[in-house]
């Protein structure tokens, strides 16, 4: 287990989030990694098999592949995304109850983050389909109004995973916390994603890509393009959620300041002694009276 300090409860400018997300990133980063790569690893490896099956020659880079797939096929590859879309679900919110756990103090260990993040999975799923439902019915009703559901929603899985919410009090929740800061939410995902994007678009487009375009094996090219979304999504996952988690606690930082301070602190919550514990949610089994304050020691470790 990894232990971190508490940081300075204070609102935090775009500059600062992303260096706080990067700080936690790097302190914790073999836990973030093997949290991701439990995940991915085994993910990455049945998308590559079914690849292969439905077009033996798509990673082959000397081979024109214009492979028409039966519905075989077709219902392997959809069956996969559906794979995906779990598997990388639960690998997010394993990395969001870590990223939370090292803001407040708490250890970090990447097991209990992925037995929570199983936990919560299904949850985090009505999540994503009930969102994905009303920014398609927004971008229906002349786009803009489906981005700016987007970004009021965005913050729906932290506060899932952090605090003892069902899918939709969480999507009320990212609501309500984004409410007067939509632009400034809105300036930290996309230049967020775009610093994800160009470190994905490095990895693979500069790295992995001229690789399997040069390989004469389809078995060569398969490997290597495991080995790049292995690569790929272990490093940017983990990114990825810690500073979505960290925007969180900045804007309850901001309209919660107070209690978020009782939360780090360990003081009792006035609803009841485990309100603070339950409310958080990083803990298997937290100890009575919430989160216990590090000691001087701990505040201080780099």
């Amino acid at each position: 287990m990894e232990g971190s300090r508490i940081p300075e409860l204070r609102p935090l400018g775009l500059g600062e989030i992303l260096d706080t997300a990067f700080k936690i990133y790097r302190r914790h980063f073999r836990s973030l990694c093997l949290a991701v790569l439990v995940v991915v690893v085994p993910l990455a490896v049945i998308s590559t098999l079914v690849t292969l099956s439905a077009d033996p020659s798509a990673f082959d880079g000397s081979a024109d592949a214009d492979a028409a797939f039966d519905e075989t096929e077709v219902g392997a590859l959809a069956a996969t995304a559906v794979l995906a879309v779990l598997l990388s679900t639960l690998a997010t919110a394993a990395c969001t109850r870590a990223v939370a756990a090292a803001y407040l103090g708490r250890p970090v260990d990447w097991k209990a983050s992925l037995r929570f993040g199983l936990r919560k999975l299904l949850p985090l799923v009505l999540v994503s389909i009930l969102t994905g439902i009303a920014v398609i019915l927004g971008l229906i009703a002349l786009i803009l109004p489906g981005i700016y559901i987007a970004v009021r929603l965005f913050l729906a899985s932290p506060a899932l995973v952090v605090e003892d919410q069902t899918a939709t009090g969480a999507m009320g929740r990212s609501w309500t916390l984004v409410k007067d800061r939509w632009w400034a939410t809105f300036g930290t995902i996309l230049v967020s994603t775009l610093l994800i994007f160009i470190i994905s678009a490095i990895l693979q487009g500069l790295i992995v890509a001229p690789v399997i375009a040069g390989a004469d094996s389809g078995l060569v090219g398969a490997i290597l393009n495991t080995i790049g979304t292995v690569v790929t999504n272990t490093i940017t996952i983990p990114l990825q959620a810690a500073v979505l988690t960290i925007l969180y606690f900045d804007l309850r930082v901001r309209k919660e300041g107070f209690d978020l301070a009782l939360l780090s602190e360990g003081v009792g919550d006035p609803t009841g002694p485990d309100a603070v514990s339950r409310s958080a949610g990083l803990g298997d089994e937290p100890p009575p009276g919430g989160f216990s304050a590090p000691s001087p020691e701990e505040r201080n470790r780099p």
